[in-house]
């Protein structure tokens, strides 16, 4: 391809990168691609087959920018599908909420789903009793006073967690209301959290 033809191909591809937006979508950054990818095919084919340069690099263009558009729309909207359908999971009634606290030590690209939290949002003191059985209840797991969170490991699946709430009296420890639940941790989370609140009780 000779520098007449090379500067074809940046002019081209300079128009399409200057119609896009700060900053580019999906769809955008694919027309630059495919655009630049299809004029440098384009003028190299049409030069060898005696078409011209200049018009084989302006057809290349075009294809390959709609085709790199097409593309690139089609990856957004499976993001934007994946996003819907995360914040869908986190609705349902019982389900741990996404996201849990920063995993350290691993970096941002392997988060481990069993590490979670759990926070008492509450005036209250919550005791909180892991994996038991409501009717023969034994010492609570651990214990969380008011506006206190604590980092807990949960394995892959079902868990039952019972949570007893009790306000201090001056007749001393007074039972406010009980939460139980069973909550699903779930192995593609990138892990979880349970944060009690007044009304949960």
């Amino acid at each position: 391809m000779t520098v007449r033809h090379g500067f074809i191909v940046a002019l081209i591809v300079s128009v399409v990168a200057a119609g896009c937006a700060t900053p580019p979508t999906p769809a955008q950054q694919g027309a630059v691609i495919g655009a630049g990818a299809g004029a440098a095919t384009g003028a190299v084919v049409g030069a060898a087959t005696g078409g011209g340069a200049g018009k084989g690099a302006l057809l290349g263009a075009i294809i390959g920018g709609l085709g790199g558009a097409i593309a690139g729309d089609i990856y957004q909207q499976g993001q934007q599908r994946a996003y819907e359908q995360g914040r869908q999971d986190a609705a349902r009634p019982g389900a741990p909420q996404p996201g849990g606290p920063p995993v350290t030590g691993q970096g941002p690209y392997a988060p481990d789903p069993t590490r979670g939290e759990i926070s008492n949002a509450t005036r209250w003191e919550v005791q909180i009793h892991l994996d038991q059985q409501a009717g023969n209840l034994g010492a609570p797991t651990f214990v969380l006073n008011p506006q206190e969170s604590r980092p807990v490991s949960l394995d892959i699946g079902q868990h039952r967690i019972i949570a007893k709430a009790f306000v201090s009296t001056q007749f001393g420890k007074r039972p406010v209301g009980t939460y139980d639940r069973t909550v699903t941790v779930d192995p593609r989370a990138s892990g979880w959290s349970i944060r009690f609140v007044e009304t949960s009780f």
